[in-house]
C-alpha cells in the first residue's frame, strides 16, 4: 500500500475535512438533544396522563364498590 508522497504511511485527512465532520457531528448531537428533551417531555405527559386515568379510574371503582353495599 503507497501513501503519501509512496510513502507507507496514510494520508493525513485534510483539515477542511475534519473541520466539515465536525459541524455536522455538532449539528447531529444538537439534533438529538432536540428530541431528546422532545421526548423527555412527551414521555413525563404521557405519564401524568395515566397518572390522571389511574386516579380517575379508582375513583370509579370506589363509587361503583360503594354503591353496592
Amino acid at each position: 500500500m503507497v501513501g503519501c508522497g509512496g510513502a507507507t504511511a496514510p494520508c493525513p485527512t485534510p483539515t477542511t475535512e475534519l473541520d466539515s465532520l465536525r459541524t455536522k457531528t455538532d449539528h447531529l448531537e444538537a439534533e438529538v438533544d432536540r428530541e431528546t428533551a422532545q421526548e423527555r417531555a412527551l414521555m413525563a405527559r404521557r405519564n401524568e396522563a395515566a397518572r390522571r386515568v389511574g386516579s380517575v379510574q379508582a375513583a370509579l371503582d370506589s363509587l361503583a364498590g360503594g354503591g353496592s353495599r
